[in-house]
Formats: structure tokens, C-alpha cells, sequence
């Protein structure tokens, strides 16, 4: 698979998935799901959403028996890095906010 052709069943997958899950997300915000929560909760299900995005870019290029091939760190790395599409895409770099999750009180 060359560099312009992408993957398209996994680039859909994860981003149905995605899509799915930001749904749900959006539905147990407006339900009061998190109310009592706080933000640890809405953490965790804002970034499952992130890590169907990464995969769908970070993939893109690769085939399916690559990816089924593929050591749990490589899938690991592919969910968590953010692509930096176009250059001066960035969540959270240079702000003062600690990278890691909340934690509970």
C-alpha cells in the first residue's frame, strides 16, 4: 500500500466508532451522567473518542495484517499520539494544564 492510498474500511471503522461513541457521550452529558462524577468519568469517554481519531489518521496507511500483526504498543502509540496535521495543530501544547487525568477525590 503506498503512501497516498489510505486503508478505508479501518480510516470508517474508527471513525464510526468515534462517531458512536461522541454520540453516546453527548447523550449521558445532556442526561446529567456526569453530575456527580466529575470529571474523571467525562475524561475517560472524551478520550476513547480521541483514540478512534488517532487510530483512523495514524493508520490510515497501513493494511489490515498490519495492523492485526502488530504489537500492543504499536496500537497503543497509534491511539494515543495526536497528529499534528498541518502543522500548528496542537491539543494542549504550551498551556499549563497537567496532561494526565483527573483524579478522584
Amino acid at each position: 500500500m503506498d503512501y497516498t492510498e489510505y486503508n478505508k474500511n479501518s480510516v470508517a471503522f474508527e471513525l464510526e466508532e468515534a462517531a458512536s461513541h461522541l454520540q453516546d457521550l453527548a447523550k449521558e452529558v445532556l442526561a446529567g451522567e456526569y453530575d456527580d462524577c466529575g470529571d474523571l468519568a467525562y475524561f475517560v469517554g472524551l478520550k476513547h473518542v480521541f483514540e478512534h481519531l488517532n487510530r483512523s489518521w495514524n493508520n490510515r496507511n497501513r493494511t489490515d495484517s498490519d495492523q492485526t500483526a502488530e504489537a500492543f504498543h504499536i496500537f497503543r502509540e497509534a491511539s494515543l499520539n495526536i497528529p499534528n496535521i498541518d502543522g500548528d495543530f496542537y491539543l494542549a501544547h504550551g498551556y499549563s494544564f497537567s496532561p494526565r487525568p483527573p483524579t478522584i477525590s
